[in-house]
């Protein structure tokens, strides 16, 4: 095991209030640089100045397998024929790898930051959501949301960015249900919640979306049942039967209601361009073996013969920008952050439902990756930052792990996650 190397203290009020604001503009995307980028740049120059975070030794690989992605960027770039687009393109994954390096250090040095981050992403999730399915059937004329008359997309640029970005939400809310079992006044709240962002992920119509959900769910509800097996296992149950049974039949009856029925079976068969995505990810990976050393960074739609057809897949696009050595650096990163973040949902303890909702919602999101581009998803990498962030905090020996659990702070939202035999 590790030496605690990060203080037992409590979260500034003034910094988680900085946490939650910033990431209750997580959903609100739709212009570039969007809201949050600009929050975030704040926050991290706020809070690295403060944190001063040291470099956990359990870091030492991702960090150095990070660095080989970068320098695979770099060597790559050489090879770009538009500049300006391989200039954007690599800037903003420099971002990306940023706000995952910098909720890890928030959640090391305060691990009740983790819960600041979701409750502002959960937040910006349902205010979004609402609002779009307002629109949705008619009650606000908000055309901006809708990508077309069938499909949402609230305050992104694409459905199958929307409609996956809601379902670690979905596990976080799912998780406080499991943590006010004798608060339920609560209840009501996140029912609605739930059923809200169910229906916005059927009405993105994004079947990436769907599966996405369907992976994290079961994923979800398989660690939480196997790290409490013999613990209050029946009530776990109970409680999951009666989520399931209130969101499965609401979202059902709205889904009848307004006749949705016959679109979702029509988005879920084969669709004509599905054989131009095919083609141009098979192209692209005949490309990627002619060019090993990779075409640069945003090159993928300029040098494809099928123009105007992305990549489709965080994997394609990465052999073939970034080249074999990039694709085997973002491969194993997310290999080992996916191993990590299981190891916190199945170490036990109070933040284990965390891990639970990390794990699960990683995972799907980067099965995901397979049919969508998800390198720039901010979803995706503050799931990093938050799984990096909470092994270190469970790799810790446990007097220590028992005093950083003990410091969450805002109250019944945010208190540690009880055992369920308690």
């Amino acid at each position: 095991m590790s030496e605690p190397t990060v203080p037992a203290v409590g979260c500034p009020r003034t910094a988680a209030m900085m946490i939650v604001a910033v990431f209750s503009l997580s959903s609100f995307v739709i212009v570039e640089p969007a809201p949050f980028d600009l929050a975030f740049i704040v926050l991290a120059g706020v809070l690295l100045l403060r944190l001063h975070p040291l470099l956990h030794r359990d870091l030492l690989l991702p960090v150095a397998i990070l660095c080989g992605f970068a320098l695979c960027n770099a060597v790559s770039g050489m090879f770009a024929t538009e500049i300006p687009l391989m200039m954007l393109f690599m800037a903003v994954t420099f971002f990306m790898i940023l706000v995952g390096v910098v909720i890890f250090a928030m959640v090391a040095t305060w691990p009740e930051a983790a819960d600041f981050v979701l409750i502002g992403y959960c937040i910006s999730s349902v205010i979004s959501t609402v609002i779009t399915l307002a629109a949705f059937v008619g009650l606000l004329p908000l055309d901006m949301v809708m990508f077309d008359p069938s499909r949402v997309q609230a305050f992104f640029k694409d459905p199958n960015v929307y409609g996956p970005s809601l379902v670690i939400s979905i596990l976080y809310l799912m998780a406080l249900l499991e943590r006010q079992p004798r608060r339920p006044g609560w209840w009501p709240v996140i029912f609605l919640a739930l059923l809200s962002l169910v229906l916005g992920v059927v009405f993105s119509a994004s079947r990436a979306a769907w599966m996405n959900l369907a992976l994290s769910l079961a994923l979800y509800l398989g660690l939480r049942a196997w790290e409490s097996r013999g613990r209050g296992a029946g009530r776990y149950w109970a409680t999951v039967a009666i989520v399931l049974a209130v969101i499965g039949g609401g979202s059902i009856g709205v889904i009848s209601l307004t006749h949705y029925g016959d679109f979702i079976d029509e988005r879920a068969a084969m669709q004509d361009y599905d054989a131009d995505r095919f083609g141009a990810q098979q192209e692209g990976i005949d490309i990627a073996f002619r060019e090993p050393l990779g075409l640069g960074p945003g090159q993928f739609e300029p040098r494809v013969d099928m123009h105007g057809v992305s990549a489709h897949s965080l994997y394609v696009r990465t052999i073939l920008e970034n080249g074999i050595a990039g694709f085997v650096c973002v491969f194993l990163f997310f290999v080992l952050t996916l191993l990590v973040a299981f190891r916190s949902a199945l170490i036990g303890g109070p933040l284990a439902p965390l891990g639970a909702v990390v794990a699960a919602s990683l995972a799907g999101v980067l099965v995901n990756s397979a049919f969508v581009d998800t390198l720039h998803w901010r979803s995706l990498w503050i799931q990093v930052g938050l799984a990096w962030g909470l092994y270190v905090i469970c790799m810790q020996r446990q007097p220590a792990r028992a005093a950083l659990a003990a410091t969450h702070t805002l109250g019944p939202i945010v208190r540690p996650f009880p055992p369920l035999s308690s």
